[in-house]
C-alpha cells in the first residue's frame, strides 16, 4: 500500500475488543469511489503492536441512491429580535442521510416581507412566493454562522453569529420569519451529492419551534 504498518496516515476505522478464541470482523460499507488500503493493528498483552499484511480495495462508480433531503428544518432559538434571523438564533437541519460540509458552506434564504411561503403552514416544503420586495440573504458557515455537524452527519445545527449577508434588500431590514431555504452550496452526502431542496419535506424555518 505504500505505508508502513506504523505510519501515521493510518486511521481507525473500529476497534474489536474480543476475548482469547473467538471470532471478530468488521465491514466497511458505504465507501464512496476511490482506492482504499486496510490493515488489522493487534495490542499484544505486552502492549506491543502485531499488524497484519495490507490489502488494497477499489470502489467503482457508486451512484450512492437517490440525493440527500431534508426531513426537518427548525428555529429551535430565537435569541435576537423575535421573529428575525440574528445573532444567536439557532437553526437545526435533519437530513436523510449522513452529508459532509466544506469550508464556507452557504446557505440562502428568502425571507416573508411580502408573502410567506408557498403553501405554509401546511405545508414545509413549498418555494418562497412570487411576490416582491422579499429579503433574499445568505448564511455562511465559518463567515457569520457555525456550523456543525452531529458526530453521525444527519444533523446540522447552524448558530447565527452576525447578520446573514444581505443579496436582494426587501421591504423591512434583516430576514423576517418564516423563511425558506431557496439554494445551497458545500453541503453534500459522503459521495458528494448536493442537497436536494426540490424534493426535502421541510425547507422552512422560524418563528422558534417551526
Amino acid at each position: 500500500c505504500g505505508l508502513t504498518a506504523d505510519s501515521v496516515s493510518w486511521f481507525t476505522i473500529q476497534t474489536l475488543t474480543l476475548t482469547g478464541g473467538t471470532f471478530g470482523a468488521y465491514n466497511d460499507l458505504d465507501r464512496p469511489t476511490g482506492f482504499y488500503c486496510y490493515q488489522v493493528r493487534l495490542k499484544s498483552s505486552s502492549g506491543a503492536f502485531l499488524y497484519s499484511k495490507q490489502v488494497e480495495a477499489t470502489i467503482f462508480g457508486t451512484t450512492g441512491g437517490p440525493a440527500p433531503t431534508s426531513d426537518s428544518v427548525k428555529l429551535t432559538n430565537d435569541a435576537g429580535f423575535t421573529g428575525t434571523l440574528d445573532n444567536g438564533d439557532q437553526i437545526t437541519i435533519t437530513f436523510s442521510k449522513a452529508m459532509m460540509i466544506s469550508s464556507g458552506a452557504r446557505i440562502r434564504v428568502v425571507d416573508s416581507d411580502c408573502g410567506v411561503p408557498v403553501g405554509w403552514p401546511g405545508s414545509q416544503s413549498g418555494p418562497p412566493p412570487s411576490c416582491t420586495p422579499q429579503t433574499v440573504a445568505d448564511i455562511v458557515c465559518g463567515t457569520n454562522a457555525g456550523c456543525v455537524l452531529s458526530f453521525d452527519g444527519l444533523t446540522l445545527t447552524v448558530t447565527v453569529n452576525a447578520a446573514p449577508l444581505t443579496i436582494n434588500p426587501g421591504s423591512s431590514p434583516g430576514v423576517q420569519f418564516p423563511a425558506d431555504i431557496s439554494e445551497s452550496s458545500g453541503i453534500s452526502d459522503t459521495i458528494g451529492q448536493t442537497w436536494s431542496l426540490s424534493t426535502s419535506a421541510d425547507r422552512i424555518f422560524g418563528p422558534q419551534g417551526q
